[in-house]
């Protein structure tokens, strides 16, 4: 079985963010970027894990 490569997907291709890859690709700091997440109802949590919609997310800012 091949190891799976981390980091190779662009940010633009994915669906999920963590709370670091929708820092970088909102540009602001990891506290704002929760805080983004959560007002446009994006978080979704997977036991502690949780990660950001970016389709939630597009759609929070282009009302904004």
């Amino acid at each position: 079985m091949k190891a799976r490569k981390r980091g190779t997907m662009p940010l633009y291709e994915k669906a999920l963010f963590d709370a670091n890859n929708l820092a970088e690709y909102l540009d602001v700091g990891v506290q704002a970027a929760r805080r983004i997440g959560k007002e446009a109802d994006a978080e979704i949590r997977f036991g502690k894990t949780v990660r950001y919609k970016k389709s939630q997310i597009d759609l929070f800012l282009s009302y904004m």
